[in-house]
């Protein structure tokens, strides 16, 4: 009998909730990112940042969702078109890091960047913030459990460490 076997899937996204501070002529940059795997959840972050940022001038959003990025979305919120959800998303696309979303908040310094400044600005301020944040490999796992004689312990034991596999001995 012939099984087949299906790829295994693996992806990086961020381990938790991150957030990094960016400062340009004056105007700060606050970049919030989430992990998320559906877009409901991303929706919600985004709620929930637009709440506590209430006051700025701009919360501007991109999200990449699946193991391959199947699913993205972008909002320059206010922005000239294209100088900001786009760059976010372009950065996320381009790290390969998913099933995460990401908020920029902008408070407006008084300065005009102009739009190539805008968008290195935001795509900055997201490509920094993965950098910094704690991230995770995520990937399919198979739980193998086996008897063994004790006289072979010492063997396979090596075996599991030279591959750096996670195991746990019980002996009865």
């Amino acid at each position: 009998m012939c099984e087949s076997i299906s790829p295994i899937v693996e992806f990086t996204s961020v381990a938790k909730e991150f957030r990094h501070e960016y400062v340009v002529e004056k105007s700060r940059f606050i970049t919030t990112i989430c992990p998320c795997s559906t877009e409901e959840e991303a929706q919600a972050f985004i709620g929930r940042i637009n709440k506590e940022f209430w006051d700025a001038r701009h919360n501007c959003t991109a999200f990449a969702l699946g193991p391959k990025q199947e699913q993205q979305r972008s909002s320059d919120n206010g922005e000239p078109s294209g100088t900001a959800g786009k760059p976010m998303l372009e950065v996320l696309k381009k790290t390969g890091i998913t099933n995460v979303a990401v908020v920029v908040t902008r408070y407006f310094g008084g300065i005009k960047l102009g739009a190539g400044g805008l968008i290195r600005a935001y795509s900055h301020s997201v490509a920094e913030t993965l950098r910094l944040s704690p991230k995770e490999l995520h990937t399919t796992r198979t739980q193998l459990q086996a008897i063994i004689d004790y006289s072979m312990y010492g063997a396979i034991e090596r075996y599991v460490q030279d591959q750096k596999l996670h195991y746990e001995a019980s002996f009865g």
